[in-house]
């Protein structure tokens, strides 16, 4: 006889939680109609330490970040709604 687990739901109960929560990030986050890559080709921003200017890079999973060679730092912008901020102060800087 197999026994059963308290702690742990049923496989059922954890995929319909995780669809509604994937639906509510959805509805809650700004849509992201372009690729990140194509709005930040050739840009750049300043260092929130030094103040020098770095480029802006894409990650593997197609996310923007930008390291300061000058400091050490790396950022790594992952959200949504952080990707269209970046969005503005790229443009803002241009």
């Amino acid at each position: 006889m197999e026994k059963h687990d308290a702690r742990r739901k049923p496989r059922n109960v954890r995929q319909s939680r995780r669809r509604l929560l994937d639906r509510i990030a959805d509805a809650l986050s700004p849509d992201v109609d372009e690729k990140p890559s194509d709005s930040f080709e050739g840009k750049e921003v300043q260092c929130f330490l030094c103040g020098r200017w770095t480029d802006v890079r894409i990650s593997k999973k197609d996310r923007p970040y930008f390291v300061c060679d000058a400091c050490g730092i790396q950022v790594f912008v992952r959200g949504n709604k952080g990707i269209e901020r970046l969005k503005e102060h790229v443009r803002e800087e241009s």
